[in-house]
């Protein structure tokens, strides 16, 4: 019996892969629930009759519904990585009532959130994620550019994270097509891992720029997140209500520059040097932001700028 569950979203629970462990093990066990709730009870009610002393992990709001519908006595961590919704607030509320219920958070603008959604300000911790990625050399940076049909020539800008609803890649996109029209060099990357996915690609078509757009997994189906960050120059972020900041976090990590709006969300970013900041959130600011990023830095083949 392993000490330690996870229970995770395959889908929308992506970005936070980097902290969780890779596969199972005698020690740790990986459990899929997705985003609807017949499969939170098969898992809650699997859970409800296993043996053994462990611990549940919970990384998505699909597993905090199998975590309160196992009705354990067994101890449950809540990992925040993003924001969540006034629903997981009523579940949260109901295992701090019927299990030992502790949180751990991405930073400490989501341990305060943890707090609002129910529970105990003494039971709410930080994790440092340990999120530095290998850096692919420079010619499987080329390779890899050439199979995303991208040039040595192109300015690449990188929507960081898996596409889901509020991640702000619509936004940040149409931001980077503002900037597209000045300069045709520029091309957006998108990881295409997402439940949302399709919504940017329409959105880039109904822009008038669908060729502007790169999707990961057409053109290189087996590229990671992590290869990705080596094929940009640049990471774009837009504002929306529940950004990637696991995956935004990576790219820091992986000196790669990060353009960011001055939101409270990202304020724990502050002060690194690869973060840049827009003076505002509008889409035409952070073009703005973009388009002088850009002016400023040279592309090279050894790496981001």
């Amino acid at each position: 019996m392993p000490r330690v569950i996870h229970l995770f979203d395959p889908q929308h629970d992506l970005d936070s892969a980097t902290l969780r462990p890779a596969r199972s093990s005698d020690e740790q066990r990986l459990v899929p629930v997705t985003d609807d709730w017949i499969s939170a009870l098969r898992v809650g009610t699997r859970l409800r009759y296993t043996r053994g002393l462990f611990s549940l992990h919970v990384w998505s709001e699909s597993g905090l519904r199998a975590a309160a519908l196992s009705r354990g006595e067994w101890p449950v961590v809540l990992h925040v990585t993003r924001p969540m919704s006034p629903q997981a607030a009523r579940l949260v509320r109901w295992l701090s009532n019927h299990q030992s219920l502790q949180a751990k958070a991405l930073d400490p603008l989501l341990r305060q959130h943890a707090v609002e959604l129910g529970i105990a300000e003494s039971r709410c911790g930080l994790h440092e994620p340990r999120i530095r990625s290998p850096r692919l050399s420079v010619g499987d940076r080329a390779s890899l550019r050439a199979a995303l049909g991208l040039s040595h020539d192109d300015r690449v800008a990188l929507l960081p994270g898996a596409e889901t609803r509020g991640s702000g890649h619509l936004h940040a996109l149409w931001a980077a097509v503002l900037v597209h029209v000045l300069d045709p060099r520029l091309h957006v990357l998108s990881w295409g891992a997402g439940p949302a996915a399709d919504r940017v690609r329409e959105r880039a078509r109904r822009l008038g720029y669908p060729s502007m757009l790169r999707v990961a997994t057409d053109r290189a189906p087996h590229a990671t997140f992590d290869d990705l960050l080596t094929a940009a120059d640049v990471a774009l972020v837009g504002d929306g209500d529940a950004p990637p900041l696991v995956s935004i976090a990576q790219a820091l990590a992986d000196d790669l520059p990060v353009l960011l709006p001055p939101t409270p969300r990202f304020e724990s970013f502050r002060g690194h040097p690869r973060a840049v900041f827009s003076s505002g959130a509008g889409a035409r600011t952070l073009a703005r932001t973009l388009h002088n990023w850009l002016q400023r830095s040279t592309p090279n083949s050894s790496g981001p700028a």
